[in-house]
């Protein structure tokens, strides 16, 4: 009997393993086309494109991850902080950095758009003098919203500081 118990433990704990590794794929999906789309935009403003920096990802998703956890969408952190103090916290020296922030939108391409239509965050994304982009995407199960799911976007963009 207790070798029954162990297998079903197993099989459910392999089960859970699958659905949650999903959500994380998704994400990198979600981050690459989003960043495509802001690099098309910049392109046809003659823009350089962005690359992806592993420090503004970090800052970003955590910043999506409390966002989302309160349900508001704020350029200021739970525990007080700024752009500037989650780009400390990462380690990311910087000349120039921006956010933008977003929910509700599906997709990238939605996201984008929703950017590009807001004169603040369109200046972001058209900033000449930022090099590197960090996406943070979390989607919660939210009954309220179509589909049950409901996603937060957090984009944060930087050039680093040369010494």
């Amino acid at each position: 009997m207790h070798g029954k118990i162990a297998w079903i433990f197993l099989c459910s704990l392999l089960a859970s393993s699958a659905i949650a590794a999903a959500p994380l794929q998704d994400r990198s999906q979600q981050r690459n086309a989003l960043l495509s789309r802001i690099n098309q935009v910049r392109a046809q403003e003659a823009l350089r494109p962005l690359t992806d920096r592993a420090e503004l990802r970090e800052a970003a998703q955590a910043h999506a991850q409390d966002i989302a956890g309160r349900g508001v969408l704020d350029h200021r952190g739970s525990d007080g902080s700024k752009l500037s103090d989650r780009l400390h916290r990462v380690h990311y020296d910087y000349s120039i950095a921006a956010e933008n922030l977003a929910d509700g939108t599906v997709d990238a391409a939605a996201t984008v758009s929703l950017w590009m239509q807001s004169p603040g965050h369109r200046a972001n994304l058209l900033l000449p003098d930022v090099r590197e982009v960090g996406i943070g995407h979390v989607q919660i199960s939210d009954p309220r919203y179509p589909g049950g799911e409901h996603d937060y976007w957090v984009l944060v963009l930087g050039r680093r500081l040369i010494r």
